[in-house]
């Protein structure tokens, strides 16, 4: 038995917790340093033609930050969206950000498993077509803003039968699934933040101070903390391999260490974020273990099993951290996104914590409504076939969305520079805004 950690937490909805919470979105992004939320007059005109149909938006999902934005986009709207969160975000604060997001019509969901009252809850909402649903398909955040995770399938299932749920009530009517691109772009000059970040990460690595061009400064800082948890998990990487490769070989390592801690089979062939979800599952469910009706000596064995349980939690925690971190990504495009981007994941890994670098303002880009209802007579000659191939063309918008928004972040080619103050390192104590 366990506790109360995976119970379902339904929509209960209070129409004054909702005004108050339009009335605070501006407030919320400036905590999470977003100057507001852009969508073009036509994205926004595409969206306000839906008023009063039924929709789900299917946003990316690289950070924590989306669901606020997305709330801040319904305010801009004057439409009230409901959300489908990960469980575990409804016990943060001992519970009241749970008793908030009800009341605000959010519904939880437990990440990896066939979450029957999720399912249910989301089949319900979408036939009623009260309000517009906001799910996301990646299912985990991806840490990189120009990288999508591989959609889930699920989201677009739960829309087709809710089609079958509203033709059996009698409703003819479409069910539009709408992809939604969210870009995170700086809105000043962030080398010297982005140098910063490089002079203290050398500085707690014991690094040279400068002395390359800022990428390779960051490849060396990567390469440091990569050997550092090689050490540290006593794996030996393969032969010559480059980082990505030993980035990967060292996540699966980690992940199949903790699974058989905990006695967890995951299939291999499962997606790595879901086996990944698939495991901390497993996890709060030692960490939440019910401790009444136990012996004293059970109580005792239970007590030992949740403290290593704290210590694997760790590990899952690195591994969500690390999870789309590649080499390649600020090689390909060296914005000062992307580098802050891998500079803050290897500062959450050295530091413990994400440190904000500078204020930035969210850009939406609506995709082309996918109206499953239209396609109800395709779905039942081949139901897994066409779930499919409308996941994917939600994947493909999806990636092309962003790429557009990533015409928006210029490129800095000089971060792949070396300049003479590079070679300069700076006294003690003194953080440099000079690469």
């Amino acid at each position: 038995m366990t506790r109360d950690a995976f119970d379902f937490k339904p929509p209960r909805e209070s129409p004054w917790v909702i005004a108050l919470a339009r009335l605070l979105a501006p407030v919320a992004l400036r905590v999470r340093k977003i100057t507001g939320v852009e969508v073009s007059p036509e994205n926004r005109e595409r969206l306000r033609r839906l008023s009063g149909e039924r929709v789900v938006l299917t946003p990316n999902h690289p950070s924590d930050d989306e669901p606020i934005v997305v709330f801040g986009l319904s305010a801009l709207l004057r439409q009230h969206f409901s959300f489908m969160v990960s469980r575990h975000v409804f016990d943060l604060l001992g519970g009241w950000v749970g008793w908030l997001l009800q009341r605000g019509g959010c519904f939880s969901v437990l990440r990896a498993t066939a979450d029957r009252e999720a399912i249910r809850t989301t089949r319900r909402l979408l036939t009623a077509g009260k309000r517009w649903l906001v799910l996301f398909p990646e299912g985990e955040t991806g840490g990189h803003n120009d990288l999508v995770l591989p959609f889930h399938s699920g989201v677009t299932q739960m829309g087709f039968w809710a089609v079958d749920d509203m033709v059996r009530a009698g409703i003819r009517a479409p069910l539009y699934v709408i992809p939604v691109a969210i870009k995170y772009l700086y809105t000043g000059d962030m080398r010297p933040a982005l140098c910063r970040s490089l002079w203290r990460l050398e500085r707690e690595l014991g690094l040279p101070v400068g002395q390359a061009s800022p990428y390779e400064r960051l490849r060396r800082i990567g390469d440091s903390v990569l050997c550092t948890l090689e050490r540290a998990y006593q794996f030996g990487p393969p032969k010559g391999a480059d980082m990505s490769t030993r980035i990967e070989a060292l996540k699966e390592h980690v992940l199949s260490t903790v699974a058989a801690a905990l006695g967890v089979r995951v299939p291999a062939a499962e997606p790595f974020p879901d086996r990944l979800r698939a495991v901390f599952n497993a996890l709060q469910q030692v960490l939440h273990a019910e401790v009444s009706g136990l012996s004293a000596y059970e109580g005792r064995l239970l007590a030992q099993r949740q403290a290593e349980a704290w210590a694997l939690r760790e590990d899952l925690l690195r591994l969500r951290n690390f999870m789309a971190i590649s080499d390649s990504y600020v090689r390909e495009a060296a914005s000062a996104e992307r580098f802050l981007e891998v500079a803050s994941l290897l500062e959450v890994e050295v530091f413990g914590r994400w440190r904000g670098h500078g204020w930035r303002r969210a850009v939406l880009k609506v995709g082309e409504p996918v109206d499953l209802y239209a396609l109800r007579d395709q779905y039942r000659k081949s139901k897994r076939d066409t779930v499919a191939a409308v996941t994917r063309g939600l994947e493909s918008q999806t990636r092309s969305l962003l790429e557009d928004l990533g015409a928006l972040a210029p490129v800095l080619p000089e971060l792949r520079k070396r300049s003479s103050a590079s070679a300069r390192p700076a006294p003690l104590g003194v953080e440099g805004d000079n690469c």
